[in-house]
């Protein structure tokens, strides 16, 4: 390590060597990491296409119920949604909550009763990737180059692009992922 640090640059060296010698392509293996919280469901929309190092809130090893309650990110349709659909909705969520916290009073670990929690519940998840990989999962996610992305998929696309976007057009005012 000690050898090799000789020869690093941070992201903002990297970024201007690349502008300064016009090869812009050395954009594409620029790592960045971006934290998103959201629901289970939708973190596995982005994790199956994914390509690099992922690490997610654990509903394994962490009691929910010690950590305030079951707490449910509200899905993309939930405000526009009508009254007797929110209120089925929420009905739902606060039995399965119930439920996981009951088996959890029976005795169950975690790692068991999780198994009734809503795919709404949230996760907060932290993704790594080079820029070439994040432009693969927005062109999925929020492009839609194979199909329409689920909604909440392109809520959570169209942020992480914003953020890409604000950060590199620091450097080049072209830059579009």
């Amino acid at each position: 390590m000690d050898a090799l640090s000789l020869y690093g640059v941070s992201e903002d060296e990297f970024i201007e060597k690349a502008l300064k010698y016009k090869c812009e392509e050395a954009f594409s293996i620029i790592r960045m990491t971006l934290v998103v919280t959201t629901q289970i469901s939708t973190s596995r929309e982005l994790n199956r296409t994914s390509p690099n190092s992922i690490a997610e809130q654990s509903t394994r090893y962490c009691n929910l119920e010690k950590k305030g309650g079951v707490q449910i990110a509200r899905p993309h349709w939930y405000d526009k949604g009508t009254r007797w659909q929110r209120m089925v909705y929420g009905f739902v969520c606060r039995v399965c909550e119930w439920g996981y916290n009951r088996l959890l009073k029976a005795g169950l670990k975690p790692q068991d009763a999780r198994g009734v929690l809503p795919l709404d519940t949230y996760t907060v998840v932290a993704y790594t990737y080079t820029i070439a990989d994040w432009k693969h999962i927005l062109d999925l996610r929020y492009h839609g180059k194979t199909g329409t992305p689920h909604p909440n998929a392109k809520i959570i696309g169209e942020k992480i692009r914003n953020i890409i976007l604000e950060r590199m057009r620091q450097y080049c005012e072209e830059f579009d992922i």
